[in-house]
């Protein structure tokens, strides 16, 4: 059994690990958004909901991929959405527990500092004692993802409430790229298909290469 026909069905059965693992996550880039032309900006006030998760604030706005006028996040690559004020506060949108994994944070344009403190809180889901998770992040202004550890079974989760008692807005906040999954969420059922195959094919060829082997 040549190499290639291995190598093949390894990556077979990588590929359907992967996705797996994206069947159980989800990613929110705001990729979706239609701007009209001229405009590279849109606004939502309050709240507003985006591939399955839910944002409450006070102020937001979407930047259109490669908008002339905004110099900060530097390295923004996509479109992505900011806040004028903070707290936001994220939710699913049926109301279920969610696990937060990782967000990508910069800061907004009208932001000209250097760095920024931000403190992210989770608050548990049917929870009746130790029912926070926190984390304080130093936000600068190039977008950078931070990967959250322990923010899992949530009913919201918090980002840009104050971190030494000043004014709870703290700036420009800029989001992307952020990914939650449900709890004990598993592959569906064509995910499944895909994996067995994979593993079906590796196995079948290790077999072939023990029935060629020399005694």
């Amino acid at each position: 059994m040549s190499k290639r026909f291995l190598t093949s069905a390894a990556l077979t059965a990588a590929a359907s690990l992967a996705l797996a693992g994206a069947a159980r996550a989800g990613v929110v880039t705001f990729d979706d958004r239609v701007f009209v032309p001229p405009s590279d900006l849109q606004t939502e006030a309050n709240h507003f909901d985006e591939q399955g998760l839910h944002f409450e604030g006070l102020q937001f706005y979407f930047v259109a991929f490669g908008n002339p006028d905004v110099t900060l996040p530097t390295g923004a690559d996509s479109t992505f959405m900011e806040t004028a004020v903070e707290p936001v506060v994220i939710s699913r949108t049926g109301g279920e527990a969610f696990d937060f994994l990782s967000i990508a944070l910069g800061l907004g344009d009208f932001n000209q500092g250097v760095s920024d403190k931000v403190l992210v809180t989770g608050l548990k889901a049917n929870c009746a004692l130790d029912c926070t998770v926190i984390a304080n992040l130093t936000v600068t202004n190039a977008f950078q993802t931070f990967s959250l550890t322990g923010f899992s079974g949530l009913s919201s989760i918090t980002f840009g409430m104050p971190t030494d008692g000043g004014d709870a807005d703290t700036g420009y906040l800029a989001f992307d790229n952020l990914s939650t999954h449900a709890p004990g969420e598993v592959p569906e059922p064509a995910t499944w298909g895909l994996m067995l195959l994979g593993f079906g094919a590796l196995g079948a060829t290790m077999r072939r290469r023990r029935a060629l082997a020399p005694s």
